[in-house]
């Protein structure tokens, strides 16, 4: 995870691209899926210098597809409930009730249980 001013300065960046690029992305069908890949893609660029990673997020990554592990971090590590992952993400609930299934099929369980610790806090 990233530490509070490194993570603002990505969705500060990502914000700038999205309302630079309003227009195109209000002509897709999901804007927020663009809003969405748009920020995955700040945070990795901000997370790479970052001294302060969490080993299970970086391994959950390396695991499974960016799609299945942002929404198995925001869901069990932020516990935020499937229709609001779906929301940010700009996908359909099913997809994330997909994307959990498939991460629990692909993934030890201790691994999930690791992620759905309480976020360290300095």
């Amino acid at each position: 995870m990233l530490d509070e001013p490194v993570g603002r300065a990505a969705v500060d960046t990502t914000f700038g691209i999205v309302a630079s690029r309003w227009g195109n992305l209000l002509r897709e069908p999901r804007p927020e899926a663009g809003a969405w890949r748009q920020l995955r893609v700040q945070v990795r660029t901000a997370s790479r210098d970052s001294c302060r990673r969490d080993p299970a997020v970086d391994w959950l990554y390396d695991s499974l597809p960016d799609e299945l592990a942002d929404t198995v971090v925001l869901h069990c590590r932020l516990g935020m409930p499937v229709k609001a992952v779906a929301d940010l993400m700009g996908v359909d609930p099913p997809g994330v009730a997909c994307h959990l299934l498939a991460a629990m099929r692909q993934l030890p369980a201790a691994a999930l249980e690791r992620l759905e610790e309480s976020i360290p806090h300095p």
